[in-house]
Formats: C-alpha cells, structure tokens, sequence
C-alpha cells in the first residue's frame, strides 16, 4: 500500500530512466487486521501502466527466491508482490523463471483457472472441488502480472472457459490484461474474472474477508459449478 505514495517517482524516476530498481512489495492483497487503509490491493493496476515494469507474483517460497533471482538477471524496473504473513512451502525447488513465463500445474479440458500469487492455493481447491461435478479444470500458475503470458492466455481459450482469479482490484488488474490479451488476439471465449470489487475493504481477518468477497475456494467453486449449469 505505501508503493502508492511513490508512483510519481516509480514513473518518472524509474520507469522513464529505465532503471533497473527492483521494488519488493510486501503486503500485497488483503492484509487483515491493520484496516482498509493498508490493504495491497492497488499495485497491479497502477504498476501495469507504467512503460518497461514487470510484474511478478510468486505463489511460494521457492518461487518467491526464483522471482528475485530473476528479477536480479533483468534489465529495467521490477517489482515483485507477495501477501503478509508466511509463504505456503513449496514441495520442492522451483526452476529459473523467465520472463512472462506461465506454468501449468493442473490439466483440464473443460475451462482454465489463471491465477496469480496467493490465489493459485485456492484455484488448485477449486479444481479439486469443481472436479467432483465432472467439471475438469486446468490450472496455471501465471507468474508474471505483466508481462502476461500470451501463449498460456491462448492455450487456455482453446478450452472454451477462462476463469482469472487474483487478489488485487479487479479494475484494471491481471485480469483487465488476460482480456488485453484475448483481445488483441481475436480470441473470443467465456471469461470470468475473481479480483477484488470496486470498493474499499473494511477491517477484518484474512479469511473472513475473502469469504465476504466470495474469493474463497467454496465461493469461486460454487459459482464456477453453476455457471456450467446454466
């Protein structure tokens, strides 16, 4: 949330010198407890704007280590988000990211979960529960906010269904740039788009905000499920 207050500098300072700073942004997303003002939920849409900045959101620790090694070999400004508290552990090592890179950890034929950051935990649980419906979704774990992974964007319409799920605002977030994608590709598929909506977030745990904004894993799963009834 405090990225907000340099943005002038993040544009002009770094962005136009094309400086190589890597801005490490903790806090990203929903934050608890410290209240509305302190929620991470601005950064991907207005660090998307700005010419030359990658965009980079870990889902793990050892993706967290592999994002700033990466962020280290490239040129030009970075930044690289990740939630408060402790980083789910990875069940092994992670290999080099490279840039706009995706990676699919989960096959399916009828629909495909881009989620971003915190959120591929809860893309796996909704597959996992969509599944027992007869409803195979696959899942990508897609990294980078910006650049997006254009290939994976495409491989995913093929399936006839793109859900993106990230915690961020939903106006002009990951998702606002899937749809760049689809768009500037002449891909035409159902979407659907998880984010935070167009309001402030009160005071509250985690958990129990997510659950509010129906970004938990029985919400997202619940209406995915029904969309295919329908």
């Amino acid at each position: 949330t405090f990225m907000q207050r340099a943005i002038d500098q993040a544009i002009v300072n770094v962005g136009l010198q094309k400086a190589h700073v890597i801005f490490c942004l903790d806090r990203a997303g929903l934050v608890g407890d410290d209240g509305p003002t302190h929620h991470g939920v601005f950064d991907l849409a207005y660090l998307r704007m700005i010419p030359g900045m990658r965009v980079l959101a870990p889902s793990n620790d050892e993706e967290l280590r592999a994002a700033l090694r990466c962020a280290v070999d490239l040129e030009g400004p970075v930044a690289i988000r990740y939630p408060r508290g402790n980083a789910p552990v990875a069940k092994g090592p992670c290999e080099p990211w490279h840039e706009g890179r995706a990676v699919k950890i989960r096959e399916g034929a009828d629909g495909a979960l881009l989620a971003l950051g915190r959120m591929v935990g809860i893309a796996r649980e909704v597959a996992e529960t969509v599944a027992e419906h007869g409803i195979e979704l696959a899942v990508w774990d897609m990294r980078w906010a910006k650049p997006v992974d254009v290939s994976a964007v495409c491989e995913a319409a093929r399936t006839g269904h793109v859900f993106t799920l990230e915690d961020g605002a939903i106006t002009g977030g990951f998702g606002s740039g899937v749809l760049e994608v689809l768009s500037e590709m002449d891909v035409n598929c159902a979407t659907k788009r998880f984010g935070i909506p167009d309001n402030f977030v009160s005071q509250g745990s985690v958990d129990r905000l997510f659950e509010e904004l129906g970004l938990d894993a029985p919400s997202i799963s619940a209406e995915i499920a029904g969309s295919y009834r329908d």
